[in-house]
């Protein structure tokens, strides 16, 4: 079976820190073998380990922070934003990330440019339907295409857009997949969530579409039996931005453990046709 993720990101939003030596020993306690960590504008903001995440994960990840503060043209980057790109390029290598994930519709062209020549692998992510690029499948194909680079299907994202979006027979999730995977595109890594009333980013274990998942996930992975990264979120009763003290942050820490452990479990159980 492909290697299991967590994205880190939920656990930043809500309140449970930055320290990646704690998420790595939680992630891995809880029996995933990949990792996501999604970078804030200046990465060394982030506590991260001293020896390299691959040794401790087989499949690791960055999600790279939006950019949409970046200067729109190349002549006007700041040099404090070359040096966060350039911090970015460091931590990816030493801790051997195989891709950086982007959301298109944030990013300015030239700074794909920037990446490719800092020697960055990075991919392109779809996008849901509130961003102005990236929601159809010809968005990211032209992308992937000018750059060669790989694609992330987030399904929740596809699941989203799906709606106003004209599908020919199948859903657009599969039709994603069929894209991103036929050579000679790539797909790196797909992004698994659900969605359970209006709420998008929800686990698996709580998806109203958890049945339709597991069948797209099924149906890709044994074609292109690619890695999985968790982005559920296992706090939902948590505002975003909460503050807590030790005792809370733990007890919550704990918490999203238990529902993470089952998310893996569920996965690990249906994805039958991997076993």
């Amino acid at each position: 079976m492909p290697p299991i993720g967590i994205s880190t990101g939920w656990l930043h939003a809500k309140g449970m820190g930055f320290d990646l030596v704690e998420m790595a020993r939680l992630f891995k306690e809880i029996g995933a073998d990949g990792i996501e960590v999604v970078m804030t504008q200046d990465p060394t903001m982030l506590s991260w380990p001293q020896s390299p995440l691959s040794e401790q994960f087989e499949y690791v990840s960055v999600h790279f922070p939006d950019f949409d503060y970046i200067a729109r043209e190349r002549d006007h980057l700041s040099p404090e934003h070359k040096k966060q790109l350039q911090d970015m390029a460091k931590i990816m290598q030493y801790h051997h990330a195989q891709v950086g994930v982007l959301h298109p519709s944030f990013v300015p062209f030239y700074l794909y440019e920037i990446l490719q020549f800092q020697h960055i692998p990075f991919a392109i992510e779809n996008m849901d339907p509130h961003k102005d690029i990236g929601c159809s499948v010809a968005d990211i194909e032209h992308l992937m295409n000018i750059f060669s680079a790989p694609g992330i299907l987030d399904l929740e994202h596809a699941y989203q857009c799906q709606k106003g979006y004209q599908c020919n027979g199948k859903n657009l999730g599969i039709q994603f997949a069929d894209m991103m995977a036929t050579p000679p595109r790539r797909l790196a890594h797909l992004h698994v969530s659900g969605e359970s009333g209006p709420h998008d980013h929800t686990l698996l274990i709580h998806a109203e579409n958890q049945k339709e998942i597991l069948s797209d996930l099924n149906e890709i992975l044994s074609r292109a039996p690619v890695p999985i990264v968790l982005e559920g979120d296992p706090l939902p009763d948590v505002p975003e931005g909460s503050t807590f003290s030790e005792k809370e942050r733990m007890h919550l820490l704990q918490k999203a453990a238990e529902c993470l452990t089952k998310e893996i479990q569920l996965l690990r159980t249906q994805l039958h046709t991997l076993k």
